[in-house]
């Protein structure tokens, strides 16, 4: 039997991601007011991440978050703070490009589920056996 394919749609803003819902999707994914390369959307501070859980939650969808930037070592000490945030928010998974960001995410919130991105750089054998 065929599985049916889950609809992941992109939300920039609570209207965005009601509309995605309206629409059909089965997840939206989001960023994080840091963290995320949808720089040009308005993404969602750590209340709007809480309300746009519970929505998604409360009609039966999904929401992911993506951290799919390469931080800087700077960068770094503000992620585990965003990450347990994003969690206890319940965000159902992560969205990682970079392999930094995905043992810190696993470190600190093993119980979400981890997505690679599109903007992953998995370009030989030793950081696909890595990611796998």
């Amino acid at each position: 039997m065929l599985e049916r394919p889950e609809l992941l749609s992109p939300a920039g803003d609570f209207e965005a991601l009601r509309y995605a819902i309206a629409y059909g999707a089965d997840a939206v994914y989001l960023g994080a007011k840091s963290f995320g390369m949808r720089s040009g959307a308005k993404n969602f501070d750590e209340v709007q991440l809480v309300d746009a859980v519970v929505f998604a939650h409360r009609l039966g969808r999904k929401v992911y978050l993506t951290l799919n930037t390469v931080p800087t070592n700077a960068e770094l000490r503000e992620l585990p703070y965003t990450i347990k945030s994003a969690a206890d928010a319940g965000v159902d998974a992560f969205i990682i490009a970079d392999l930094g960001v995905l043992r810190i995410a696993q470190a600190i919130a093993p119980q979400v589920v981890v997505h690679f991105s599109t903007q992953a750089g998995i370009m030989n054998y030793a950081a696909a056996t890595a990611a796998y």
